[in-house]
């Protein structure tokens, strides 16, 4: 039996290559990348800003990496899915600071509507759309309302939403 050189495979696995696919070396930004894509930057400034990045200048001009290419390895990741979101989320807010608003909560303030992170509200909102079956858009301002003169009573938010329901239907005289 043959004893093993522990010593001699450290000093061969500081001085080997790894054998790396394409946009390997670039993947340590990933999160990165992708945040900027969040915040509406193109790809082309993305480059830009890389390349300001006295650590990443060579990598990019060695590979030739530009908007194109950016994007595809973007696309590959996503394929693979070798995107960790909350890492992308964690750099988002770090790149825009105070001005961070998640996802969710554009999509509410898009709408007009102050934003309003309340579990009891999205199930509110999700009991008036399955008593209804329509659509909450046009009449959401209103729910709000509702809501927030209603919302510390001691009832479920589905009681709540049928209430609701029924004090509308009252005064349209349904």
């Amino acid at each position: 039996m043959t004893s093993i050189d522990y010593e001699q495979i450290r000093k061969f696995g500081k001085n080997r290559t790894t054998a790396t696919g394409y946009g390997a070396k670039l993947y340590r930004y990933c999160s990165l990348i992708v945040a900027l894509r969040l915040c509406d930057w193109r790809y082309r400034d993305i480059v830009e800003y890389l390349l300001s990045v006295n650590e990443l200048n060579s990598l990019i001009t060695a590979h030739n990496i530009d908007n194109q290419k950016l994007c595809k390895l973007v696309s590959l990741w996503k394929s693979k899915n070798l995107i960790d979101y909350e890492r992308v989320e964690e750099e988002r807010k770090l790149i825009l600071g105070d001005e961070y608003v998640s996802d969710t909560d554009k999509k509410n303030s898009s709408k007009g509507v102050s934003i309003v992170t309340d579990r009891k509200w999205n199930e509110f909102l999700k009991s008036i759309y399955k008593l209804t079956g329509k659509s909450i858009g046009d009449e959401l301002a209103e729910l709000k309302t509702y809501y927030q003169h209603h919302k510390n009573a001691d009832v479920s938010a589905e009681f709540l939403a049928e209430q609701c329901i029924a004090e509308r239907n009252s005064r349209l005289g349904a």
